[in-house]
């Protein structure tokens, strides 16, 4: 790239981008992020994930920082630390879409303020089965089951709805088709294998804004990574978009630049590249 921009605060996206294939943040990438942070500037993750799943991933790399979670629905100023902005569903489209999904069957995970609800009761968030029970005692997250959890976490603030299939229950594109009738949502998804539903106007978009204002940075002086769709707002905005080699095609289409995969330390090569 020829006049290149300078970059004070970069933003990437965690699965398919910062962690390779065994969701770890590698050595490789971990020592970038420092060198760029000791340059003074300001590393964040921009992910699907909610804050504290977010966070022991990031700790468990050896990095702090600050963290997009749940696509832009709230901000910590740092790994483990206190929201900044939230921005939970209102509670009357939380409810018209509970009551959606229960009519068509779906399966889901529902995430508030430190809680993940399951519907299914057998069902178990990869993130309390990776991590077992660290993020309970770590960071205060607790883990809730079934139709009558659901309900009780409707009375508190929702940040999204994950959906997603097995069989037997309603396939995704029945999902689709009946949530697009739904005028206060939008709909996105960290892959083919799910659909999440967030708060009209709140994408990882408004994250990346949200932060580089807090920080007094220009959308000018930014850097976003990722490799979905739901990395796609953000790419649009940032002033420098770089997709992962590993990104779906159209992810690649409208980023400005691709950098490796996020298998060969795609991040750090981009740091080194555009930023170091």
């Amino acid at each position: 790239m020829t006049n290149r921009p300078t970059i004070r605060l970069v933003a990437a996206d965690m699965d398919g981008t910062l962690l390779n294939d065994a969701s770890e943040v590698s050595q490789g990438n971990t020592r970038a992020i420092h060198a760029a942070q000791e340059k003074g500037v300001i590393f964040a993750i921009c992910s699907g994930r909610f804050p504290e799943n977010a966070a022991i991933t990031a700790r468990d790399g050896g990095l702090e920082c600050p963290i997009i979670a749940l696509n832009g629905g709230c901000i910590t100023e740092r790994t483990y630390g206190d929201l900044i902005v939230a921005h939970p569903m209102p509670p009357d489209t939380a409810l018209t879409v509970f009551h959606m999904l229960e009519e068509i069957g779906a399966l889901y995970f529902l995430f508030g303020r430190k809680t993940v609800i399951t519907r299914k009761a057998n069902h178990v968030h990869h993130s309390q089965t990776k991590y077992g029970s660290r993020l309970i005692s770590e960071a205060g997250v607790s883990y809730h089951f079934g139709l009558d959890a659901c309900r009780r976490a409707l009375e508190e603030d929702v940040f999204k709805y994950y959906v997603y299939t097995a069989p037997g229950f309603a396939s995704l594109e029945t999902i689709r088709g009946r949530l697009q009738g739904v005028s206060s949502i939008q709909l996105t998804q960290s892959s083919n294998t799910n659909i999440e539903i967030m708060p009209p106007g709140i994408d990882k978009a408004t994250g990346l804004k949200e932060l580089a204002d807090y920080h007094g940075i220009p959308l000018s002086e930014t850097m976003a990574l990722g490799d979905q769709d739901n990395d796609i707002p953000m790419l649009m905005e940032a002033g420098l978009s770089v997709a992962m080699e590993n990104a779906e095609p159209h992810v690649k289409a409208i980023a400005k630049v691709v950098t490796a995969s996020n298998t060969q330390d795609g991040v750090a090569k981009a740091l080194y590249d555009y930023v170091l």
